[in-house]
């Protein structure tokens, strides 16, 4: 009886496992362009990755990606990191859908610069005539770049994971003089980041 059971615990592991290497070479590469499409379609931007991402089944449906960088030099907002890993969720994927349910990175890097280039420029008044404060706060190039960063914050909110954990990050914000602000060495632990629950947050880092 006792071999009986051992015999079929092997072969429930060789059936798994054996399961796994089919599902990895028929759905790696759907995973791969999902996730690629997913990161592109919400930042409006791709997802730079030196090496190709490496996808495990056990112990949850995972990607684990190497250095990686989001972002260009003239961008105002650039990101970098040295390695991630990102657990997926296995029934959406299945429902044809790809949702992100946890998230660890090391080393994350965010370089905030400003865009001047992407400024509105002034109007221009008759002499002895000032612009309106309200007529520029309500002009529409400027509510219609409220509304795009809006849409882009909410667009990044559909990344969010469920569960986030940041180690060694660091965040550099520039300003037009020259001068900046860098929070280094941030640790970050994020749960619960879903609608109606309660919002867990552990966060550690330095200010110069």
């Amino acid at each position: 009886m006792f071999r009986k059971i051992v015999l079929g615990i092997v072969i429930t592991l060789a059936l798994a496992v054996a399961g796994g290497w089919m599902f990895l070479r028929t759905q790696g590469d759907v995973i791969l362009q999902k996730f690629s499409h997913l990161v592109e379609k919400n930042t409006g931007k791709p997802l730079h990755m030196e090496t190709l991402p490496e996808i495990s089944l056990f112990p949850g449906l995972s990607l684990t990606l190497g250095p990686s960088s989001w972002g260009e030099q003239e961008d105002a907002v650039s990101v970098s990191f040295s390695r991630a890993s990102i657990r997926l969720s296995a029934s959406a994927l299945l429902a044809g859908r790809m949702e992100l349910t946890g998230l660890e990175a090391d080393d994350l890097q965010i370089l905030c610069r400003p865009c001047i280039q992407n400024r509105p420029p002034a109007a221009s008044s008759p002499a002895g005539q000032s612009a309106s404060p309200a007529a520029a706060e309500d002009s529409p190039v400027q509510d219609a770049a409220g509304r795009s960063l809006e849409e882009r914050v909410n667009s990044l909110l559909a990344l969010a994971p469920d569960a986030a954990i940041l180690n060694r990050a660091s965040i550099v914000l520039t300003g037009e003089d020259g001068r900046s602000c860098a929070f280094s060495d941030i640790a970050l632990k994020l749960t619960n980041a879903r609608p109606n629950a309660t919002l867990g947050l552990e966060a550690s880092g330095h200010v110069s």
